[in-house]
C-alpha cells in the first residue's frame, strides 16, 4: 500500500507540473496507483486530501476544475472506507466493542495525535501493543492533549507568515493520514489499545520531511553550519540505524513477542492468551493452561482465552470443565466457530457424539471452510457407522487444509 500510495503521490506531483498531453498521462496513471493502494489496504483512502495539499503547498489555484479532478479519488476512497468499517464491524467484531462518545473519541483521537508525534521523534519505549488508556471526560487532565493541539493550531496559524505553508501542509498530513485510525472510526484493536506503531508509517513522512528540510534550509542557511548539520544526521541516522537493529529482535518468532510484550506490558491479556497458544502448540499444556487462566484474570470477557482455556483443559482430560469454558466462550460471542470445535472435542472425550456433530455442524455453518471442524465431524460421523458422510467430511477437509 504504501509503495503505491508514494508513486500516486510522486505521479500527481508531476501531473501539477506536467504541461500538454502529459497532464492526461500522469493523471490516469496516479489514479491506477491509488487503485492498486486502496486494493493493497483500505487506510489509503486518505490520500486524496494529500492531493490536494500537494497543489497548496506548490501554490497551485484549486478551482472547480481541480475538485472535478480529486472528485474519482474521493469516490474510490469513500468506496473502499465504507467496505473496511463493514468489514470491521461485521467480520472483525467491532460491533461488540463498548461504543465511545464523542467527546470519549475526540480526547483519544487529541492524545494519540501527540503520542505518534513524540515515538516519532523519541522511540523509546516501543511495544507491540501498548497499555489501552483510560479515558476520563470528568478528569481536567484528559483535556490537557486537546488544549495543547489547539494551542499548536493557534501557532502555526500565526507562525506561516515566517515559516509559509510548509508547517501547515506537514500538521495536515500527519493528522489527515493518521484520521481513520485516532478513534472516530471504531477499530478490532480499540479491544485491547487505542494506539499502534504501525498506524502511523505514512503518517510520519509529513513531520519527518519537515525536519528533513529544516535541516536543509538550516545548512544553506551558513556555510559554517554545514558540516555540523551533516555529521549530526549521519549521527542520527546511526543512532536510529542501531535502535532499529536492537528492536527487530523482538521480532524473532512468537514466543519472544508476546514474552516482550508482557514486560513491558504487564496487563495485556491478549499477549498472554498468545503466549499461550504458543506454548499449547510446542506441549506444554501446564504453562499454556497458567498463561489463559492469567489472561482472563486481566480481562474474564475474553472468549478466546476461555475457549483456548477448554482446549488445554482438555488435553489434561478435564473435559467437564472444559465444556464449561467453551460454554462461556459461546455467552460472550455467539457462533464463534473454534469454541464450537472445541466444545465438540470436549464431548467427543464423554462419548456424546450427537452433540460433538451438532457443535462441529454449527462451526461449519459459521466458517464452512474450516478443514479442523470438517475432519472432527467425519471422526464423528464415522463413530456413528455413518462412513459415507465422514469420507465427504475427510474430502472438505484435505479441500480446505492450509499449504504452507
Amino acid at each position: 500500500m504504501g509503495f503505491f500510495f508514494l508513486l500516486t503521490l510522486l505521479t500527481w506531483i508531476a501531473y501539477a507540473d506536467a504541461r500538454g498531453k502529459h497532464r492526461k498521462i500522469f493523471y490516469a496513471a496516479a489514479l491506477v496507483f491509488y487503485l492498486f493502494a486502496l486494493c493493497a489496504k483500505s487506510t489509503a483512502c486518505t490520500l486524496p486530501a494529500a492531493l490536494l495539499l500537494v497543489l497548496w503547498l506548490k501554490q497551485k489555484p484549486i478551482g472547480r476544475r481541480v475538485l472535478l479532478e480529486i472528485i474519482p479519488f474521493a469516490l474510490l476512497a469513500l468506496g473502499v472506507g465504507l467496505v473496511a468499517v463493514w468489514w470491521e464491524k461485521y467480520h472483525q467484531g467491532t460491533r461488540m466493542l463498548v461504543s465511545l462518545g464523542p467527546l470519549d473519541r475526540l480526547l483519544i483521537a487529541s492524545r494519540a495525535v501527540w503520542f505518534y508525534l513524540g515515538k516519532i521523534f523519541w522511540p523509546a519505549k516501543l511495544t507491540f501493543i501498548y497499555p489501552q488508556w483510560r479515558i476520563d471526560a470528568a478528569s481536567p487532565v484528559a483535556y490537557l492533549w486537546l488544549i495543547a493541539a489547539i494551542a499548536f493550531v493557534v501557532a502555526i496559524y500565526y507562525g506561516r507568515r515566517w515559516f509559509g505553508r510548509s508547517v501547515e501542509v506537514a500538521t495536515l498530513f500527519f493528522v489527515v493520514t493518521l484520521g481513520p485510525l485516532l478513534g472516530f472510526v471504531m477499530l478490532y484493536t480499540f479491544r485491547y489499545t487505542f494506539v499502534a506503531d504501525h498506524y502511523q508509517y505514512l503518517a510520519s513522512i509529513g513531520p519527518i520531511a519537515l525536519a528533513s528540510a529544516g535541516l536543509v534550509a538550516l545548512s544553506r542557511s551558513n556555510k559554517t553550519l554545514q558540516w555540523p548539520v551533516v555529521a549530526g544526521c549521519f549521527t542520527i541516522l546511526a543512532f536510529l540505524s542501531v535502535l532499529t537493529w536492537r528492536q527487530s529482535a523482538t521480532y524473532r518468532d512468537a514466543e519472544t513477542l508476546w514474552r516482550a510484550t508482557i514486560a513491558k506490558n504487564p496487563d495485556c491479556w491478549m499477549a498472554y492468551n498468545n503466549l499461550g497458544v504458543v506454548q499449547f502448540e510446542k506441549g506444554g499444556v501446564e504453562d499454556a493452561i497458567e498463561k489463559y487462566q492469567q489472561s482472563l484474570r486481566l480481562h474474564p470477557d475474553y472468549p478466546e482465552a476461555h475457549y483456548n482455556l477448554g482446549s488445554a483443559l482438555l488435553q489434561k482430560g478435564y473435559a467437564d470443565e472444559a465444556i464449561r469454558q467453551c460454554e462461556e466462550a459461546l455467552e460472550i460471542q455467539p457462533n464463534e466457530p473454534d469454541a464450537h470445535v472445541v466444545l465438540g472435542n470436549a464431548f467427543m472425550a464423554k462419548r456424546d457424539v450427537d452433540r460433538a456433530i451438532n457443535q462441529y455442524q454449527q462451526a461449519l455453518t459459521v466458517r464452512p471452510e474450516d478443514s479442523n471442524a470438517h475432519y472432527n465431524l467425519g471422526i464423528a460421523l464415522q463413530e456413528k457407522g455413518e462412513t459415507e458422510r465422514a469420507a465427504r467430511e475427510y474430502e472438505k477437509a484435505r479441500k480446505y487444509e492450509p499449504r504452507d
